[in-house]
């Protein structure tokens, strides 16, 4: 039978199984993470764990995940501080039941997604700014950062099957390969309306601030907050300013 992890909040203060203690202390807010199971074929779903469990990733065999931790409550956008809550990569072993934490900074480590050969790939905060970095189950002390961004978090990670990254830094969307350099992902949005809802206007009055060109010629003047130019003897306007702010 087949089975679908899913991630759900509960409420709790602290947790009791089979009359023993867990080992994590959950808060009262609602906002604690577990993870649990579902047979696809639809049934009662099972708690995989009583650990705060997020960003979760299966490996290819299906019998470890990689996960973030959650201690406590805390923002996902504060930045550039170490306490009890920052975040930890960890893994469990669905056969043996084995925990192990895979992150070794006293600070954030956020969002890991696995690689090929037990490596693993995560953003982490251990250099400075958020980037992306990647270690190895064999070898955790081992570390190699792949990004090196100097303002503005790297956050989003995902990792495709041949290999390539894609994140969000800046406002803005990236790939990388591996041993490469990151490739920002040119975006253009149209604008989705009828061609009805936009209008020409005459201007038949409202210009302030005009200026005549020194040959008297031409004459500048702003309506609406842009600026334009014609001809003093009429004819074609030219509109010389285009943005979301006051123009003069």
């Amino acid at each position: 039978m087949g089975y679908l992890c899913i991630k759900t909040k509960v409420t709790a203060t602290a947790a009791i199984e089979r009359g023993k203690p867990c080992a994590v202390r959950f808060p009262s807010d609602g906002t604690y993470v577990k993870l649990y199971k579902v047979p696809t074929a639809g049934g009662r779903s099972l708690m995989v764990n009583s650990a705060g469990t997020e960003f979760v990733h299966f490996n290819k065999a299906g019998d470890k995940f990689i996960y973030q931790d959650a201690k406590g409550y805390e923002n996902p956008y504060r930045k550039h501080h170490t306490s009890s809550v920052t975040r930890d990569i960890w893994t469990y072993n669905i056969k043996t039941g084995a925990y192990t934490k895979v992150s070794t900074f006293n600070g954030e480590d956020r969002e890991p997604v696995w690689g090929t050969a037990g490596a693993f790939y995560y953003l982490s905060e251990r250099n400075g700014n958020q980037n992306l970095f990647k270690s190895t189950e064999a070898d955790v002390s081992k570390v190699t950062q792949l990004t090196k961004f100097d303002k503005n978090p790297v956050r989003n990670l995902s990792r495709a099957d041949n290999g390539t990254f894609a994140f969000t830094q800046n406002g803005d969307i990236y790939t990388l390969k591996e041993g490469q350099s990151p490739q920002k992902v040119n975006i253009a949005v149209n604008a989705d309306f009828n061609s009805d809802q936009t209008q020409n206007i005459s201007i038949r009055g409202g210009a302030s601030d005009m200026a005549v060109s020194p040959d008297g010629k031409e004459i500048a003047f702003v309506y609406r907050g842009e600026i334009f130019a014609s001809s003093v003897e009429g004819g074609i306007v030219k509109r010389l300013t285009n943005t979301p702010y006051q123009n003069a």
